[in-house]
């Protein structure tokens, strides 16, 4: 691969040159990238299954061309190596290789998704959460998995203008652990299979990628000797510059978190964190992930609402649509909402909230988020089921498109198996934003090396 040479072709006169050419400005711009760089057949493989994936999901959204290939450019420069090798059916099997993607059911360690928000078209925008990984990973050199991401990190930080590793630095002192204590970690819990680490990438419309850290709290809670709630809210009170300003809504929400009634199945996990890798400041970010023991719409609206405290005119909304939602998609009727989902798929995964802190918020705002896969029988039927709730929304031009854009983003993929749609999102926001939701996906990685030809 060529360092940086992405960047240099797809960017400045060069770019504008391609743009002026309408014999490249016909073509879909994951082929011209494709058509004008090196890959070797480990980047064949997650260019097809990454790049060509992002480029459609970009060009499916009406992505400005010069932002395309913008995004195209620094997933080739930055991004492509730290997937790690192909995989491979043994991953993670004592005759193969130690690691395994661990953040996704089917193994794979890509998960694009889709922001819809406001009309459900032409606002969306186009993300994916990478776990990294690389030959030493599961190795004694990097048990947990730890250094690639880091590596990726340090690239970006050289990439991308505004990427701010105040609090990142501040993450890898406080939740990461050294290579004595991870091996140690290994030998006590060999069973144990959740990541460490996380990143995340925001392609936003205007030209800025966005990069958000998402630590898992496992291993260090277990290292520490304390619950991961705990963790949790020793690191954002510990934030340089604005942990302080936190503190009503962490005490908010830790109050909240102990008042769940048994009926809901009491206090919630607390699962990991997520936050922008920018510069802290009074518009800062950090969510904390905490996932219900029920999956009924009650329970759900208790968590949305907190139990109670928020009553606003947006969160009555969404409570309103969020209804609309449990009955379209997941078949609950009058007199069901404490009626637990019919589950149709054997794995983890379930109800899921993230917890959004501020600075200086009286309280956290929860998202709601469901691994959708667990509660349907095959991809086509969340297709269905999808597009109908978008049309009882009003977004009719995206659930038109819909089942064309899937098939033609994912097609070694079939409808009638399960795993590519992996998790819903939903709240409404106030401000003339209204309704917020995402899509997101595995490209099923072992199925797509089968049938792509990779192995």
């Amino acid at each position: 691969m060529l360092s940086g040479s992405a960047c240099k072709i797809f960017s400045g006169i060069p770019l504008q040159t391609l743009l002026e050419d309408r014999t490249i400005t016909s073509r879909p711009p994951h082929d011209v990238v494709r058509s004008r760089l090196e890959f070797d057949q480990t980047d064949s493989y997650w260019w097809d299954t990454t790049g060509v994936v992002l480029s459609k999901l970009m060009t499916q959204a009406g992505y400005p061309l010069a932002v395309h290939y913008k995004a195209l450019a620094f997933l080739y420069d930055n991004v492509l190596q730290a997937w790690g090798p192909i995989p491979h059916g043994t991953d993670g099997q004592s005759d193969g290789r130690p690691w395994k993607a661990t953040f996704l059911e089917d193994g794979s360690n890509f998960e694009p998704s889709l922001n819809l928000s406001a009309t459900g078209t032409t606002e969306t925008c186009v993300r994916f959460t990478i776990e990294c990984n690389s030959a030493l990973s599961g190795t004694s050199e990097d048990i947990l998995n730890q250094k690639a991401t880091h590596a990726l990190i340090m690239r970006c930080a050289d990439a991308l203008p505004d990427f701010d590793l105040t609090v990142y630095n501040y993450m890898v002192e406080t939740l990461m652990c050294d290579d004595k204590e991870a091996l140690r970690l290994i030998q006590d819990f060999p069973t144990c299979r959740h990541p460490q680490i996380l990143f995340a990438f925001d392609f936003e419309r205007s030209g800025r990628i966005l990069g958000k850290c998402v630590p898992f709290l496992y291993w260090k809670s277990h290292q520490l000797g304390i619950t991961r709630k705990a963790l949790a809210t020793k690191f954002i009170s510990g934030v340089p510059e604005v942990g302080p300003h936190f503190a009503p809504c962490l005490a908010a929400w830790n109050d909240f978190m102990v008042s769940v009634p048994a009926e809901l199945g009491g206090e919630p996990t607390t699962e990991c964190m997520n936050f922008d890798v920018v510069k802290p400041g009074k518009n800062s970010r950090i969510k904390i992930y905490i996932r219900p023991h029920k999956t009924s719409f009650n329970c759900a609206k208790y968590f949305y609402t907190l139990g109670g405290l928020l009553n606003d005119d947006a969160t009555l909304e969404g409570i309103r649509i969020l209804r609309i939602f449990y009955e379209v998609l997941l078949d609950i009727k009058e007199g069901e909402e404490d009626k637990e989902l019919t589950t149709y798929q054997s794995g983890s995964g379930s109800l899921l909230f993230n917890c959004a802190f501020r600075p200086g918020a009286a309280l956290p705002i929860p998202q709601f988020y469901i691994t959708i896969w667990k509660f349907m029988p095959s991809n086509a039927v969340i297709m269905e089921r999808l597009t109908a709730f978008w049309r009882r929304i009003g977004w009719n031009q995206q659930a038109e498109k819909y089942a064309q854009d899937w098939q033609d983003t994912f097609p070694w993929v079939n409808a009638s198996e399960c795993g590519n749609t992996t998790v819903l999102s939903f709240a409404y926001k106030a401000g003339g934003s209204g309704i917020y939701q995402s899509v997101y996906y595995s490209p099923m990685a072992h199925v797509a090396a089968e049938r792509l030809g990779y192995v």
